[in-house]
């Protein structure tokens, strides 16, 4: 497991690193890689070898990286080149024109932050969803997307506003969301429900490590 998660870090930082020096447009990043086969989940164990930089136009896809799990404390990628934006990963909406892309920003660094983006044939960016957060190996946000192309987003929400940083903490109380997502005959994200769990103590062996996803918690 050790191995496999050093491989991970190593092809991942890899990639970064090539994807700082050529960011393409929308429309151009979407060509560059292949189609992922529906369903998917996006587990810390989904290694995500496909990458290329890409453009944010008039920074519609937002760039908070976040040093917390109440999503209070961030910096802005846009402030550091190195975090650019990267394309991991794109899927084919079924009976539709619309592709889904999975746009990931922080570069090599611990501080990720995950978008899936709505894209037309041209390259038009029609809706966004914030859809991943982590910090190493402590994710507090995840997604998975089913063969109809629908969108759970599965969080935790800690119980306390009080700023509790990833970097610091044994463990931390918080409630389990899922949130469903469509996406509508113009491209746009539509919620349709959500399913929530009850609070539990959250340990740092429990999240802080490629053994577990949020749903298996």
């Amino acid at each position: 497991m050790r191995t496999k998660k050093i491989l991970a870090l190593i092809l991942f930082c890899a990639c970064s690193i090539l994807s700082v020096k050529a960011q393409y447009s929308v429309q151009s990043a979407c060509e560059k890689i292949r189609f992922i086969n529906l369903p998917y989940e996006a587990g810390k164990n989904n290694l995500r070898i496909q990458s290329v930089g890409i453009t944010n136009p008039n920074n519609v896809i937002p760039d908070k990286l976040y040093k917390d799990f109440q999503c209070t404390d961030y910096v802005l990628a846009s402030s550091d080149p190195e975090l650019n934006p990267i394309l991991l990963g794109k899927f084919q909406v079924p009976n539709s024109n619309w592709i889904i892309g999975a746009v990931t920003f922080g570069g090599a660094t611990d501080l990720q932050t995950t978008y899936l983006i709505v894209v037309d044939k041209q390259g038009n960016i029609k809706s966004v969803l914030e859809s991943e957060i982590q910090f190493g190996l402590i994710a507090t946000k995840q997604f998975r997307i089913t063969s109809d192309g629908k969108v759970t987003i599965t969080k935790l929400v800690p119980t306390s506003s009080t700023s509790v940083k990833f970097y610091d903490f044994n463990q931390i109380s918080a409630y389990k969301v899922d949130e469903t997502y469509s996406i509508n005959s113009s491209g746009i994200f539509v919620k349709e429900g959500e399913k929530k769990y009850g609070t539990k103590n959250y340990s740092k062996s429990q999240l802080d490590t490629m053994s577990n996803d949020l749903w298996d918690l």
